[in-house]
């Protein structure tokens, strides 16, 4: 990576950003460890308490932990969301999260990262450090729209 675009002066910590289509997102100002929970609140256009409990009553169906693979997977499958993972053929390399979300200019994508999550809508990703140059291994889609009500 270059020089930074800009530096984002976030509370305690400076982040810098490398990318135009990176924007800062945090929707619980307590915690930062938690791209599951803020990737499916992005996502799913949802408070970060209410993401947390759409995790949570997942996890008492998969009996895994809220932010475990299977757990995301099964909260956004039943939210309208399909899996597409990327098959590469010998010397392709994968889209970084920057090119990812350059070319997906509509629609609602959970991104997945060698562990990390991230959101990208229209166009953007949105996270708390700007990993637009991590490749991306695949992603969730939103397919259909289903209703943000208790599934369960």
């Amino acid at each position: 990576m270059g020089d930074p675009l800009t530096i984002l002066n976030c509370g305690r910590r400076a982040i810098p950003v490398y990318h135009e289509n990176f924007e800062y997102f945090q929707p619980n100002t307590h915690k930062c460890d938690d791209c599951v929970i803020r990737a499916v609140a992005k996502a799913l256009d949802v408070s970060w308490p209410e993401a947390m409990t759409h995790l949570y009553n997942m996890s008492r169906v998969t009996n895994e932990a809220p932010t475990a693979a299977k757990t995301v997977s099964d909260t956004l499958k039943v939210r309208g969301f399909a899996w597409v993972g990327f098959k590469t053929k010998g010397g392709e390399k994968l889209p970084t999260v920057a090119s990812f979300a350059e070319a997906h200019k509509t629609g609602r994508y959970v991104l997945r990262l060698a562990k990390h999550v991230v959101c990208a809508v229209g166009g953007r990703y949105y996270d708390i450090w700007d990993c637009g140059d991590k490749p991306v291994y695949g992603y969730w889609v939103r397919k259909s729209s289903v209703a943000p009500g208790r599934l369960f």
